[in-house]
């Protein structure tokens, strides 16, 4: 038999099998012990309303000591004249956890507990799932777990004796692991930041830019300003991908690969798709796509053959692919510079740190293509062969 049961800590109301001895609240996550807890006798009030009002609790946090809700503490930030983005950012860290459980849970409220819900809250709420979309900021669980084991790593050396050595280089070594394995899932949430950036700003682009051809070359003044809000578009995308520091979190993304040897591949496997959403085609996109198939049916002068090639010609063809990608990603020279990468991977009688360098080469151009759609390409090229240049020449001082 299933009985109705009244959460101790947020209020909702739970249905739960008779003999079980507790359950979680799917609301607030917390424990609930039957014997404890108080069945919900039958008020009159609607599910929906019970729902909403669940739902409402949900969203109480404690700060400093009193009890508020992050619908007004959002909304207070945002409407404040002294406060900025800066303070957005601050509010979304401290609170992200509860504030991901909240719109968990909002996402899957029905329209009607939405209406019971109100309008301020669920406007919040989307304000807050605009802020995340907009900036890109995904929450990481395990980053918080390595955070604490960090914490605990540091508390236990210092309390090391000063002459254990052996303990205090085996601490040293879990903290540099920690390190490692933060710097990695930082690298990627920055490229997945990345392409939600670009997706953004060039989604922006592409109608403004079909407004700027739309319009009448005669009409000098409207050209203009629609230039100018395209380059506007550019400058504040540059910002934006300035802001994820993606040179020096593949930097140290690439350090520890290489010092622990690690097997880029593998980690590319684990984290297949993250880049690859759905975008709507536009027709400015289905025209540099028809605009690229006209360049690839002109015939093939020659094919080469890379596998029969020295490492160090490879090389030199890699870079003269990607300075002809930098001009335009056209599929002709996609698929050469694919090709150019496979026959390095099949590379060998290399020493372990060639290699390392060699790794990082190949998963940096499956990385360019790992996303299909033109504007996310564009961008991963751009960002990307910059860090593959530098890996060919540590690669070609290895061989000297």
């Amino acid at each position: 038999m299933v009985k109705r049961i009244a959460c101790p800590s947020c209020g909702a109301s739970l249905k739960i099998e008779e003999g079980k001895s507790g359950a979680n609240c799917c609301y607030c996550g917390s424990q609930i012990v039957y014997s404890q807890a108080k069945e919900v006798v039958s008020s009159g009030a609607t599910q929906d309303e019970l729902t909403a009002v669940s739902f409402m609790n949900s969203l109480i946090i404690e700060v400093k000591g009193q009890r508020a809700s992050i619908a007004d503490l959002w909304d207070s930030i945002m409407n404040n004249k002294n406060y900025g983005e800066v303070e957005l950012f601050k509010f979304y860290k401290n609170y992200s956890k509860r504030i991901l459980f909240c719109l968990n849970i909002y996402k899957k409220l029905s329209p009607e507990v939405k209406y019971e819900v109100g309008d301020f809250i669920c406007a919040q709420m989307n304000s807050i799932i605009n802020f995340r979309v907009k900036h890109a900021l995904f929450y990481s669980e395990e980053l918080d777990e390595l955070k604490v084991y960090r914490e605990k790593l540091k508390y236990e050396y210092g309390s090391i004796g000063f002459f254990d050595f052996k303990k205090k280089l085996l601490h040293k070594k879990k903290l540099d692991r920690v390190a490692a394995r933060e710097s990695i899932i930082i690298y990627h949430d920055a490229m997945y930041a990345l392409s939600k950036i670009v997706k953004d700003f060039d989604n922006r682009k592409v109608v403004l830019q079909e407004e700027y051809d739309a319009t009448p070359k005669t009409a000098f003044a409207r050209r203009k300003a629609l230039k100018d809000k395209i380059n506007g578009l550019e400058k504040a995308k540059k910002y934006e991908m300035d802001r994820l520091c993606i040179a020096g979190k593949t930097k140290e993304y690439n350090k520890y690969v290489k010092k622990y040897n690690i097997n880029p591949v593998d980690m590319l496997k684990e984290e297949a798709g993250i880049i690859d959403e759905p975008i709507q085609t536009t027709s400015t996109q289905k025209a540099v796509t028809k605009a690229a198939k006209k360049v690839e049916s002109q015939p093939v002068v020659e094919k080469i053959n890379y596998n029969e090639l020295s490492l160090n010609d490879l090389l030199t063809k890699l870079e003269g692919s990607l300075n002809i990608l930098a001009k335009g990603a056209v599929q002709s020279e996609i698929n050469n510079c694919k090709e150019i990468g496979n026959a390095l991977a099949q590379q060998g009688g290399l020493d372990n740190t060639a290699r390392v360098y060699l790794s990082a080469i190949t998963m940096s151009i499956n990385m360019m293509f790992q996303n299909s759609n033109p504007t996310i390409m564009k961008a991963m090229i751009t960002n990307t062969t910059p860090n593959i240049k530098m890996q060919i020449n540590n690669l070609r001082g290895c061989l000297k």
